[in-house]
């Protein structure tokens, strides 16, 4: 004897309705992780921006193009650019690489300004690429304070 089961409406409903939260769960999922690989591309580009403006000032040194350093030009040029949408839907890349520009000018800027106080506050020239205290150093800012 074959046991026959009768599927109901309200089976059907509560089916649906099963389908239907995996669904927009599904969704939220997919949302999260396009977000998250968005995050990553974009720190990609302005790190991969920065690193190829940081090897060329380490390989030639401070470069300018008609007095305008040419990673604060590159930066600046590339976001007009963006916001002119001259790639269009693919701009925000455009933005990505000028940020990394901008921040290879301004680590940059940053970094000799820190020298320069460090300079400072020695009241001497700092010997070497003013990175770190040589012995020269650490002899003349104990003279200076003892």
């Amino acid at each position: 004897m074959a046991i026959r089961k009768h599927i109901g409406t309200a089976s059907l409903m509560k089916l649906r309705d099963h389908y239907s939260n995996l669904a927009k769960r599904t969704e939220g999922i997919k949302k999260k992780g396009a977000e998250t690989v968005g995050h990553m591309v974009n720190a990609a580009e302005v790190s991969a921006g920065a690193f190829v403006f940081g090897t060329v000032q380490g390989r030639y040194g401070a470069v300018d193009i008609l007095g305008v350093p040419v990673d604060l030009g590159t930066g600046v040029v590339l976001h007009l650019a963006g916001f002119m949408g001259l790639a269009g839907r693919s701009s925000e890349h455009l933005h990505a690489f000028g940020d990394g520009a901008l921040a290879s000018f301004f680590f940059t800027l940053g970094r000799g300004t820190g020298i320069n106080w460090k300079q400072k506050a020695l009241g001497t020239k700092v010997s070497g690429n003013g990175e770190s205290l040589t012995e020269a150093d650490l002899a003349a800012l104990t003279e200076k304070k003892g």
